[in-house]
């Protein structure tokens, strides 16, 4: 009855902190004061240490059904909407990470695009990409540094930000199989 399982999308608890530690950023420091989870001066540190306003509830927290936090929840309700998406695409906590991600010595000191895209799969879906992907992937790069109109290195370096998002985004990373 174990051989298969159901996915399970990871709360916005997990998505936080999965995304802070493939990016390097995640702060493991246990103990101390709450910090801000979204805005401007966020914490680095683990979710469960975030500050939680009772009144006022972040809305990205309510975008991804966190229980209210006046009353005790038996359970969290899960749902698949729009604005989780969006989330993904257009928060600065994610596009800051993406970039964080990319400004590695690890990762600039790839010389090939194709060292790079296997670098990113490690990292953050922690496998190899299929032949396909990488070509995918390619033909990204390829198609986001001519659509910059030119192909200096730092238009190229402009466009791993955005394909370290791209598998942040996808349903890999964040559902649970």
């Amino acid at each position: 009855m174990l051989w298969r399982a159901n996915r399970k999308h990871l709360s916005i608890e997990a998505i936080r902190d999965s995304v802070l530690f493939v990016s390097g950023q995640l702060d493991l420091t246990p103990r101390g004061r709450p910090g801000q989870l979204w805005g401007k001066d966020y914490t680095r540190r683990r979710a469960i240490y975030g500050y939680i306003n009772r009144f006022n509830l972040d809305p990205t927290l309510r975008a991804f059904d966190f229980p209210a936090p006046m009353q005790s929840q038996p359970a969290r309700k899960e749902s698949i909407v729009a604005p989780q998406a969006l989330f993904s695409m257009n928060s600065p906590f994610v596009i800051d990470q993406a970039k964080a991600l990319t400004q590695t010595e690890t990762f600039e000191s790839l010389t090939t695009d194709a060292d790079q895209i296997t670098e990113l799969f490690n990292i953050i879906l922690q496998r190899q990409p299929e032949p396909l992907e990488t070509e995918r992937f390619l033909r990204f790069v390829e198609l986001q540094s001519r659509y910059k109109k030119t192909k200096t290195t730092d238009d190229k370096a402009a466009t791993w930000p955005l394909a370290a998002q791209a598998l942040m985004m996808s349903n890999e990373f964040l559902y649970v199989d």
